[in-house]
Protein backbone atom coordinates (compact mmCIF):
# COMPACT_ATOMS: atom_id res chain seq x y z
CA UNK A 1 0.00 0.00 0.00
CA UNK A 2 1.47 3.45 -1.17
CA UNK A 3 1.41 6.41 0.99
CA UNK A 4 0.02 8.88 0.30
CA UNK A 5 2.74 11.79 -0.67
CA UNK A 6 1.98 15.77 -0.07
CA UNK A 7 1.37 17.78 -2.81
CA UNK A 8 4.43 19.52 -4.24
CA UNK A 9 4.42 23.40 -3.03
CA UNK A 10 3.87 26.18 -6.07
CA UNK A 11 7.46 27.64 -6.64
CA UNK A 12 8.07 30.77 -5.73
CA UNK A 13 7.61 33.65 -8.40
CA UNK A 14 10.99 34.30 -9.97
CA UNK A 15 12.76 37.62 -8.51
CA UNK A 16 12.16 39.19 -12.04
CA UNK A 17 8.23 39.09 -11.68
CA UNK A 18 7.86 40.14 -8.47
CA UNK A 19 5.73 43.32 -8.32
CA UNK A 20 8.49 45.26 -6.21
CA UNK A 21 9.97 47.91 -5.79
CA UNK A 22 12.37 46.34 -8.35
CA UNK A 23 10.97 48.45 -11.55
CA UNK A 24 11.81 52.16 -11.54
CA UNK A 25 8.79 54.05 -12.33
CA UNK A 26 7.97 56.92 -14.24
CA UNK A 27 7.57 59.39 -11.26
CA UNK A 28 10.93 57.96 -9.93
CA UNK A 29 12.90 58.87 -13.32
CA UNK A 30 11.07 61.80 -13.33
CA UNK A 31 13.33 63.08 -10.12
CA UNK A 32 16.32 62.20 -11.62
CA UNK A 33 15.71 64.26 -14.39
CA UNK A 34 15.22 66.99 -12.49
CA UNK A 35 18.30 66.27 -9.97
CA UNK A 36 20.14 66.07 -13.57
CA UNK A 37 18.40 69.40 -14.59
CA UNK A 38 20.12 71.03 -11.03
CA UNK A 39 23.34 69.69 -11.67
CA UNK A 40 23.20 71.64 -15.36
CA UNK A 41 22.06 75.16 -14.05
CA UNK A 42 24.89 74.20 -11.36
CA UNK A 43 27.71 73.59 -13.98
CA UNK A 44 26.45 76.64 -16.19
CA UNK A 45 26.43 79.08 -13.04
CA UNK A 46 29.92 77.82 -12.53
CA UNK A 47 31.27 78.31 -16.11
CA UNK A 48 29.12 81.33 -17.64
CA UNK A 49 31.44 84.08 -17.07
CA UNK A 50 33.87 82.05 -19.68
CA UNK A 51 31.03 83.23 -22.29
CA UNK A 52 30.44 86.69 -21.34
CA UNK A 53 33.95 87.77 -19.82
CA UNK A 54 34.58 90.69 -22.36
CA UNK A 55 30.71 92.71 -21.44
CA UNK A 56 31.24 91.26 -17.47
CA UNK A 57 34.90 92.80 -16.84
CA UNK A 58 33.69 96.20 -18.84
CA UNK A 59 30.49 96.18 -16.74
CA UNK A 60 32.39 95.66 -13.62
CA UNK A 61 35.26 98.21 -14.29
CA UNK A 62 37.78 96.13 -14.30
CA UNK A 63 40.19 93.20 -15.86
CA UNK A 64 39.12 90.29 -17.68
CA UNK A 65 41.96 88.20 -15.92
CA UNK A 66 40.14 89.24 -12.26
CA UNK A 67 36.44 88.67 -13.79
CA UNK A 68 37.73 85.12 -15.14
CA UNK A 69 39.55 84.56 -11.38
CA UNK A 70 35.84 83.90 -10.07
CA UNK A 71 35.81 81.00 -11.18
CA UNK A 72 39.06 79.39 -8.94
CA UNK A 73 36.98 81.22 -6.34
CA UNK A 74 33.95 79.37 -7.70
CA UNK A 75 35.87 76.13 -7.60
CA UNK A 76 38.10 76.47 -4.43
CA UNK A 77 34.82 77.26 -2.03
CA UNK A 78 33.15 74.13 -3.78
CA UNK A 79 35.97 71.75 -3.45
CA UNK A 80 35.34 72.63 0.51
CA UNK A 81 31.97 72.64 0.38
CA UNK A 82 30.96 69.43 -1.50
CA UNK A 83 32.34 67.14 1.45
CA UNK A 84 31.81 69.85 4.29
CA UNK A 85 28.29 71.07 3.98
CA UNK A 86 25.75 67.78 3.88
CA UNK A 87 28.19 66.36 7.07
CA UNK A 88 27.51 69.84 8.80
CA UNK A 89 23.67 69.29 8.24
CA UNK A 90 23.66 65.87 10.12
CA UNK A 91 20.91 63.82 9.09
CA UNK A 92 18.39 66.69 7.46
CA UNK A 93 16.22 65.19 4.70
CA UNK A 94 18.31 65.66 1.48
CA UNK A 95 15.28 66.56 -0.33
CA UNK A 96 15.27 69.71 1.62
CA UNK A 97 19.09 70.00 1.27
CA UNK A 98 18.95 70.34 -1.66
CA UNK A 99 16.14 72.19 -2.23
CA UNK A 100 18.00 75.18 -0.27
CA UNK A 101 21.01 74.78 -1.69
CA UNK A 102 19.65 75.24 -5.12
CA UNK A 103 18.00 78.48 -3.49
CA UNK A 104 21.40 79.67 -2.39
CA UNK A 105 22.25 79.18 -5.77
CA UNK A 106 20.16 81.53 -7.20
CA UNK A 107 21.09 83.91 -4.45
CA UNK A 108 24.55 83.38 -5.59
CA UNK A 109 23.45 84.34 -9.06
CA UNK A 110 21.24 87.30 -7.94
CA UNK A 111 24.04 88.69 -6.59
CA UNK A 112 26.26 88.42 -9.64
CA UNK A 113 23.70 90.27 -11.76
CA UNK A 114 23.43 93.15 -9.13
CA UNK A 115 27.26 93.08 -8.46
CA UNK A 116 28.95 96.63 -8.61
CA UNK A 117 32.35 95.73 -8.67
CA UNK A 118 35.13 93.37 -8.09
CA UNK A 119 34.33 92.95 -4.72
CA UNK A 120 31.00 92.39 -5.27
CA UNK A 121 31.63 89.77 -7.65
CA UNK A 122 34.02 87.58 -5.20
CA UNK A 123 31.21 87.70 -2.55
CA UNK A 124 28.78 86.61 -4.87
CA UNK A 125 30.56 83.51 -6.25
CA UNK A 126 31.45 82.40 -2.75
CA UNK A 127 27.64 82.11 -2.32
CA UNK A 128 27.12 80.07 -5.66
CA UNK A 129 30.36 78.16 -4.45
CA UNK A 130 28.77 76.99 -1.03
CA UNK A 131 25.11 76.17 -2.94
CA UNK A 132 27.16 74.75 -5.78
CA UNK A 133 29.18 72.21 -3.59
CA UNK A 134 26.32 71.11 -1.59
CA UNK A 135 24.62 70.07 -4.42
CA UNK A 136 27.58 68.28 -5.92
CA UNK A 137 27.87 67.12 -2.90
CA UNK A 138 24.99 65.04 -2.56
CA UNK A 139 23.91 64.13 -6.24
CA UNK A 140 25.89 60.98 -7.18
CA UNK A 141 24.41 60.09 -3.76
CA UNK A 142 21.07 60.74 -3.59
CA UNK A 143 20.44 59.99 -7.33
CA UNK A 144 20.58 56.01 -6.93
CA UNK A 145 18.26 56.19 -3.87
CA UNK A 146 15.64 57.41 -6.27
CA UNK A 147 15.53 54.20 -8.13
CA UNK A 148 15.41 50.60 -8.00
CA UNK A 149 18.74 48.92 -7.11
CA UNK A 150 19.20 47.59 -10.76
CA UNK A 151 18.93 50.97 -12.20
CA UNK A 152 21.22 52.40 -9.68
CA UNK A 153 24.19 52.95 -11.78
CA UNK A 154 22.49 54.33 -14.61
CA UNK A 155 20.57 56.74 -12.14
CA UNK A 156 23.97 58.34 -11.40
CA UNK A 157 24.94 58.79 -14.99
CA UNK A 158 21.59 60.65 -15.58
CA UNK A 159 22.27 62.45 -12.81
CA UNK A 160 25.72 63.94 -13.18
CA UNK A 161 25.05 63.98 -17.30
CA UNK A 162 23.85 67.63 -16.46
CA UNK A 163 27.73 68.41 -15.99
CA UNK A 164 28.54 67.38 -20.11
CA UNK A 165 25.10 69.12 -21.13
CA UNK A 166 26.58 72.47 -19.29
CA UNK A 167 29.55 72.72 -21.41
CA UNK A 168 27.85 71.86 -24.40
CA UNK A 169 24.29 73.53 -24.49
CA UNK A 170 23.99 75.66 -20.72
CA UNK A 171 26.88 77.84 -21.44
CA UNK A 172 26.39 78.66 -25.02
CA UNK A 173 23.15 79.23 -24.24
CA UNK A 174 24.23 81.86 -21.77
CA UNK A 175 26.63 83.27 -23.86
CA UNK A 176 23.52 83.72 -26.62
CA UNK A 177 20.89 85.22 -23.32
CA UNK A 178 24.01 87.42 -22.43
CA UNK A 179 24.61 89.15 -26.12
CA UNK A 180 21.05 89.38 -26.60
CA UNK A 181 20.02 91.38 -23.05
CA UNK A 182 23.16 92.14 -21.35
CA UNK A 183 25.49 89.74 -18.92
CA UNK A 184 23.52 90.67 -16.33
CA UNK A 185 19.74 89.11 -17.47
CA UNK A 186 22.11 85.67 -17.79
CA UNK A 187 22.86 85.59 -14.90
CA UNK A 188 19.39 86.77 -13.43
CA UNK A 189 18.12 84.13 -15.79
CA UNK A 190 19.77 80.98 -14.03
CA UNK A 191 18.68 82.43 -10.94
CA UNK A 192 15.00 82.19 -11.64
CA UNK A 193 15.45 78.54 -13.18
CA UNK A 194 17.55 77.67 -9.71
CA UNK A 195 14.68 78.84 -7.92
CA UNK A 196 12.21 76.96 -9.90
CA UNK A 197 14.51 73.50 -9.73
CA UNK A 198 14.31 74.19 -5.65
CA UNK A 199 10.76 74.11 -5.73
CA UNK A 200 10.59 70.85 -8.62
CA UNK A 201 13.30 68.64 -5.99
CA UNK A 202 10.86 69.39 -3.39
CA UNK A 203 7.72 68.28 -5.47
CA UNK A 204 9.59 65.58 -7.10
CA UNK A 205 12.14 64.01 -4.89
CA UNK A 206 10.83 61.62 -1.90
CA UNK A 207 11.86 61.89 1.57
CA UNK A 208 15.26 60.95 1.96
CA UNK A 209 16.74 60.84 5.61
CA UNK A 210 20.45 60.35 5.77
CA UNK A 211 21.19 56.82 6.02
CA UNK A 212 21.90 55.04 9.49
CA UNK A 213 24.99 53.55 7.92
CA UNK A 214 26.25 55.32 5.01
CA UNK A 215 26.57 52.88 1.75
CA UNK A 216 29.92 54.41 0.96
CA UNK A 217 32.03 57.32 0.97
CA UNK A 218 29.74 59.34 -1.38
CA UNK A 219 27.23 59.85 1.02
CA UNK A 220 27.94 62.06 3.72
Amino acid sequence: MSANLPETPPRAPADDAAPDARRTTSRQWLAVAVLSLSTFVVVTSEMLPVGVLTPMADGLDTSQGATGFSLTITGLVTAVAAPTVPRLLGGRDRRLVLAVAMVVLAAGNALTAVAGGFGALVVSRVVLGVGMGAVWGLASAVAPRLVAPRDAALAVSFAVSGVAAASVVGVPLGTVVGNAFGWRAAFASLGAVALLLAVGLTLALPRLPRPAAPAGPDEP
